[in-house]
Formats: C-alpha cells, structure tokens, sequence
C-alpha cells in the first residue's frame, strides 16, 4: 500500500508528523507532496526529516517561490503535473 499525502495547509505539521510515523512503525510506503501553504511546513526541520523517509517527496516549485522567497528547498522541486502522478500511483490519499 502506498498512502499520498498531499500538504496544502501551513498548520498541518503536527498531523503529518504523527501520520508519517504511524507508517514508518507498521511499514507502509508513503509519499508526500506539498503545495500552497502547505510548503510553509518544510522550514521545520523535522517536517524535512519526515519527508525523507517518504518514497518520494516534492514540493511545488511555484509554491516554494511565492511562500518561501530566495531560500533553497530541502526537498525536490516538481510541479502540478508530478502530483498527477503522484496521485495516479497512490492507494490511497490523505490532504492536508
């Protein structure tokens, strides 16, 4: 099973830190796209360490400009069209 989690609001940390360990304990593959408000997360340093147990992780490159000015994303930046795919491949998919 691969559970998406698609981040999109800034105050949803707690829950995808809480999320993403109850995978990693019971060993379900997840994935993790943050857009919008949601890429305000990836300044927590936590957030970031969280995401890099995911299968893959990305981060809106559009978002990332307009949220987070001249600071380098931690993450890989993709687009709409990699939550697309994303999305294709999941079983299941959580929003944030």
């Amino acid at each position: 099973m691969n559970l998406f989690f698609v981040v999109a609001h800034e105050e949803s940390g707690a829950v995808l830190r809480g999320l993403t360990d109850a995978c990693r304990r019971n060993g379900v593959a997840f994935s993790v796209f943050f857009t919008g408000n949601g890429v305000r997360n990836l300044a927590a340093p936590e957030a970031v360490e969280r995401a890099g147990h995911a299968s893959e992780a990305v981060v809106c490159e559009h978002s990332w400009s307009q949220m987070m000015d001249d600071r380098a994303c931690p993450l890989t930046l993709g687009s709409q069209t990699d939550h697309s795919r994303m999305l294709g491949r999941a079983d299941r998919v959580v929003s944030l």
